[in-house]
C-alpha cells in the first residue's frame, strides 16, 4: 500500500528514489558495498513531504502528487535590489525567473497563485516597485518576441544614463549589445595565492577500477 512507501534521496548527484519502506535500508547497504571510497547517505520523507532541489514533493493517501517551490530555512528571500546600479534588462530577469518557478514547479492553481503572491511581496520588499513588476507579468504573458540574426554583438559595460544611448545607436545598426556588471569588491582587491607543495593537496584525483574489466575511472 502507499503507507508502505518511502520517498528517499542520495547525495551524489540529489537522486530522487520511490521504494517499499521494508527495501530501504536493504537497497542502501547494497549500494554502499559496491565501491568502499563512494559513500551514500540518504534524506527520509517527513510527513509525506520530501525536497529534490528546488521543488518540494508531497504524497497524499491515495498516493498522488502535489508540487511546489521549495525554499531552505536558511533562504533569505535576497535577490538583486532594485535600487542597484544594474540596467533594467537584468532587474527584468530577476522578476522573470521568478514568475516561471512559481508558474513551472507548482502542480495546482492554487499553490501557482499563492506561490505569485510570495513572489510579488518579495519583490516589493527588495525595492521593486509594483507597476515595474506589473509591466513584466504582462510582458512575459503576451507573444513571444521574435529574435532576428544580428550582424554583431557589443558587450558595454554597464554606466547608467551613458550605455542606454550607446544601445539605442548600436541598435539601429542592427548590433546586439549586452552588458557588462560592474566589478565586484573582491575582484578588485588582489588575493595572494597560496602555494602548496602537491603532496599536501588533498585528493583532488582518484581512480576507481572495474571489478569486472582491466578497465580504470579516474576523476
Amino acid at each position: 500500500s502507499c503507507h508502505d512507501v518511502l520517498f528517499w534521496k542520495r547525495y551524489v548527484d540529489d537522486t530522487w528514489v520511490v521504494l517499499p519502506e521494508q527495501h530501504v535500508q536493504t537497497f542502501l547497504q547494497y549500494i554502499n558495498s559496491i565501491e568502499n571510497s563512494i559513500k551514500f547517505t540518504l534524506e527520509r520523507e517527513t510527513d509525506n513531504m520530501i525536497s529534490f532541489l528546488d521543488v518540494s514533493v508531497t504524497r497524499s493517501d491515495n498516493f498522488s502528487f502535489e508540487t511546489s517551490v521549495y525554499r531552505k530555512k536558511t533562504h533569505t528571500n535576497k535577490y538583486l535590489s532594485f535600487h542597484s546600479h544594474h540596467p533594467l534588462s537584468h532587474k527584468q530577469s530577476v522578476v522573470f525567473s521568478l514568475l516561471k518557478r512559481a508558474e513551472d514547479i507548482p502542480s495546482t492553481d492554487i499553490l501557482k497563485n499563492k506561490e505569485r503572491r510570495f513572489v510579488v511581496s518579495v519583490l516589493k520588499a527588495n525595492g521593486f516597485i509594483p507597476d515595474f513588476i506589473k509591466r513584466c507579468m504582462l510582458k512575459k504573458s503576451s507573444t513571444p518576441r521574435l529574435v532576428l540574426p544580428h550582424d554583431g554583438l557589443v558587450l558595454l559595460p554597464y554606466v547608467k544614463g551613458i550605455s542606454e544611448p550607446i544601445k539605442r545607436v548600436l541598435s539601429r545598426h542592427n548590433i546586439q549589445v549586452s552588458y557588462l556588471p560592474p566589478a565586484k569588491i573582491g575582484e578588485l582587491i588582489p588575493k595572494p595565492k597560496i602555494i602548496r607543495k602537491p603532496d599536501l593537496v588533498p585528493g583532488v584525483v582518484y581512480k576507481i577500477g572495474c571489478n569486472d574489466c582491466p578497465c580504470e575511472y579516474i576523476g
